[in-house]
């Protein structure tokens, strides 16, 4: 059976510009445990977590996600950089990636969404001042989640987008690469010794509660999703020496499984097992999900817009909050955004990525 796969990862690695890998399918996956996981504070408050975090008390269905994304990034971004001619190309695909969509996303946000449903008027919304720092700092990674009476009375009150967080951190790990890069640190070594060092810094944090305190939350964060895209980033260094094995595929996932019986070790459980997991599922040679993304990307774009569009469902819904029926309305609309986000906005800016080749 196909799932009984084995085979040297050399066999299979020079697929991953051929569309012969599942990676545009597992962030699709990814995107959408981050919506499942946010259905739920957005539909009952903030204090009300998704199924897993209660289960597990250190993992959601949205980190879980979040994890993915930036076990993959760590992969293919090394992969990029290698095969980048120099720093600025490098640079360049990142932010032709990022940034465009982003903008995009913001500008829809503050200047359709905002003054048609804030409960300010259009001239006091437009000469409020958060209006334009929401704007302004969304676009340079530094996240405000307030516009001028946005969702005041939803169940998960003031937030416009609480999934740009994490972009700040999947930018600040594209430069960690470039600068390990630049002075030649790329090397098996020293991504074992630094992913040593931030384990243990974020579990002396964890256990000292520093992790949520204000002055430290960055640098943990910074710490915390490092071990991730650093996984990845080891992966794709020991690509040589890897074995795509079932039997090692299900010993990965017991692992995880297993390590939910103690929290605090899950997602360190995860960081270590996780990409194993990943990058097995990513090469299983299954046509349907290898041409997944033939009518685009849309990962990106569903991460962007799930959580204002979630917001806005959740604002109509106000006598009549259900995580399910949220999901079941939000997610159509999700998909025609990202679908729109891909078409009009990111693959135009991608395709700039061959015009400066030449």
């Amino acid at each position: 059976m196909m799932i009984f796969y084995r085979k040297k990862f050399t066999d299979v690695f020079d697929n991953v510009d051929a569309e012969k890998n599942n990676f545009d399918f597992l962030r699709f996956v990814a995107a959408l445990l981050v919506i499942i996981s946010h259905s739920f504070p957005i539909s009952y408050g903030s204090q009300c977590e998704d199924p897993l975090r209660n289960l597990t008390e250190t993992l959601s269905f949205g980190l879980l996600g979040v994890y993915i994304f930036f076990i993959i990034s760590g992969f293919l971004i090394t992969y990029s950089y290698e095969r980048s001619k120099n720093i600025t190309i490098y640079f360049t695909n990142r932010f032709l990636r990022i940034y465009p969509a982003l903008i995009f996303q913001v500008c829809l946000t503050v200047l359709i969404l905002g003054p048609f449903i804030s409960n300010f008027s259009f001239i006091d919304y437009f000469f409020n001042q958060q209006t334009y720092e929401y704007m302004l700092t969304n676009t340079i990674f530094i996240v405000k989640y307030h516009l001028p009476g946005v969702f005041v009375n939803n169940p998960y009150q003031y937030a416009v987008n609480g999934s740009l967080w994490t972009l700040k951190y999947e930018l600040i790990c594209y430069v960690i690469v470039a600068f390990l890069g630049i002075i030649g640190l790329i090397k098996k070594i020293f991504v074992i010794i630094s992913l040593t060092f931030c384990i243990i810094i974020t579990l002396i944090m964890n256990l000292l509660g520093l992790n949520e305190a204000g002055i430290y939350y960055s640098f943990y964060y910074i710490l915390h999703f490092f071990i991730f895209f650093g996984m990845g980033m080891l992966y794709y260094l020991f690509r040589d020496k890897m074995i795509l094995d079932f039997r090692l595929f299900i010993l990965s996932i017991l692992m995880i499984i297993f390590s939910s019986f103690y929290p605090p070790l899950l997602p360190f459980a995860v960081a270590i097992a996780g990409p194993y997991s990943i990058l097995y599922l990513a090469f299983l040679p299954i046509s349907q999900l290898n041409n997944f993304s033939k009518y685009g990307d849309f990962s990106y774009g569903i991460y962007i817009y799930a959580f204002p569009v979630q917001q806005l469902v959740s604002k109509v819904l106000l006598n009549n909050q259900n995580w399910v029926l949220n999901i079941l309305i939000a997610a159509p609309i999700i998909i025609i955004f990202s679908i729109c986000s891909w078409h009009l906005v990111e693959k135009n800016a991608l395709s700039l990525k061959k015009a400066y080749k030449n």
